[in-house]
């Protein structure tokens, strides 16, 4: 997420097993892990278009040059703060993170995205 923090993501019945071993193997050093999954929401876009829905509302390069698999940016989604990430090229999918107290107004936002001839707002 930063040149010095990271999120993992996994399912929920590994977190504090996880925590734990985090815990443990940075012991000794200057660290916090914590549990955030209810802090955040993620979206999962998949298919033909899935960075374009995206890009019509983030000011990066979600190319595939720019932006492949594995990559991941910090940005705004519109006026709200997300992160995404590419998981794979075939088919294309990436993952959004974002508040889960605007969980309800991104994805409304995706939707009229992600429709074809219109931007966001515009419908």
């Amino acid at each position: 997420m930063a040149p010095d923090e990271y999120l993992l993501t996994l399912p929920r019945g590994e977190v504090a097993a996880t925590l734990a071993q985090l815990g443990a193997a940075l012991a000794g050093l200057h660290h916090l892990a914590l549990d955030v999954s209810d802090a955040r929401a993620t979206f999962r876009l998949s298919g033909a278009g899935a960075r374009e829905v995206v890009a019509k509302g983030m000011p990066a390069d979600l190319s595939r040059r720019a932006f492949g698999t594995g990559a991941a940016r910090r940005s705004h989604l519109g006026p709200v703060a997300a992160a995404v990430w590419t998981v794979a090229d075939a088919p294309e999918t990436l993952e959004l993170v974002c508040a889960r107290s605007v969980a309800g107004y991104v994805f409304d936002w995706l939707v009229a995205s992600a429709r074809e001839g219109t931007l966001p707002g515009v419908l």
